[in-house]
């Protein structure tokens, strides 16, 4: 249940993670809208805003459809918003919490630390998603297991140096296992080939955080650019792209302008806020929640299910 999963949430301080584009499921937001108000009216506004009916989107919607760069972005983004508004409702004035998101679930980090409100965080993810799936070429995305290296300063060389090897860009350093390489579909499928067992091929549609997003990414900082922020938010927004905790609104915009062709500096977050009690991951699948067990260092990392 919602409430079981939510009363526990209370805590000194918490790192509040929200995912990206890959974890989508078919039926995500469900059970949040189903067991709570708050939640049912995230799906009831996003419908608005929209102008589709966002539960089919959702719920209902094929997963190949799903998939689908301009369908996916919005959907991760209304279900990591139901989560996290039933999660709102315990932690409001009782807990610190900082938000990050990977990807376009720094959108949702955005809204939950309260610098966008959920209009506007529902309306950009759409807006990004269309943008993003509309690049010509024939762009992919590797992961590429690393073998434990402890901190963020390795695993970026490693990831450059890998980056370097393949002609292609960095699109992630998840951690201390695994970084992401994002390019041409010929180069990223010969660098997977030549890595051998070392390496897997993502299910995306483009080579995202690299130079292929090029072509879009003035529309994009236009576009971040044109929304409204507020100057004091609730919680704290923990930077994914430029590794920053933010000071102002304007870190936040920086952050989001930056998504596109820059990779995703995940290890930076998670090293920053180890000093946080808790960590909890609000919306669906369960990669980032995977990706936290090497920061554990005795603290819980739960997954606020949605789907």
């Amino acid at each position: 249940m919602i409430r079981e999963r939510t009363t526990a949430l209370r805590s000194s301080s918490i790192l509040a993670l929200f995912p990206g584009q890959g974890t989508q499921t078919v039926g995500m937001g469900r059970r949040a809208a189903e067991a709570s108000a708050a939640a049912a009216q995230v799906f009831d506004l996003a419908s608005d805003i929209l102008r589709i009916d966002a539960r089919e989107l959702c719920w209902r919607t094929p997963d190949a459809e799903l998939k689908r760069t301009k369908n996916a972005q919005p959907a991760i983004t209304i279900a990591a918003l139901a989560s996290w508004a039933v999660a709102s409702e315990e932690l409001m004035g009782s807990s610190a919490v900082v938000a990050a998101g990977h990807s376009v679930g720094a959108i949702s980090a955005a809204a939950a630390a309260g610098y966008l409100s959920m209009p506007t965080a529902v309306r950009l993810a759409a807006s990004r998603g269309e943008l993003m799936g509309s690049v010509a070429g024939h762009g992919s995305m590797l992961a590429v297991a690393i073998n434990g290296l402890p901190t963020a300063d390795e695993q970026e060389e490693r990831a450059h140096e890998l980056a370097a090897r393949f002609h292609v860009d960095v699109g992630a350093v998840n951690g201390p296992r695994q970084v992401v390489l994002s390019g041409p579909r010929d180069l990223i499928e010969r660098a997977c080939a030549q890595l051998e067992g070392r390496a897997k091929m993502l299910a995306v549609s483009h080579a995202f955080h690299s130079r292929m997003m090029a072509p879009v990414e003035s529309q994009w900082c236009a576009m971040v650019d044109a929304v409204e922020m507020e100057p004091a938010p609730t919680w704290s927004y923990q930077g994914s792209i430029l590794a920053m905790r933010a000071r102002t609104a304007e870190d936040v915009r920086q952050d989001l302008r930056a998504s596109l062709t820059m990779p995703v500096l995940w290890s930076r977050v998670m090293e920053s806020t180890m000093t946080l009690s808790e960590v909890r991951v609000f919306g669906p699948g369960g990669v980032l929640a995977r990706l936290a067990r090497p920061y554990r260092g005795g603290r819980t990392v739960t997954q606020v299910d949605v789907s």
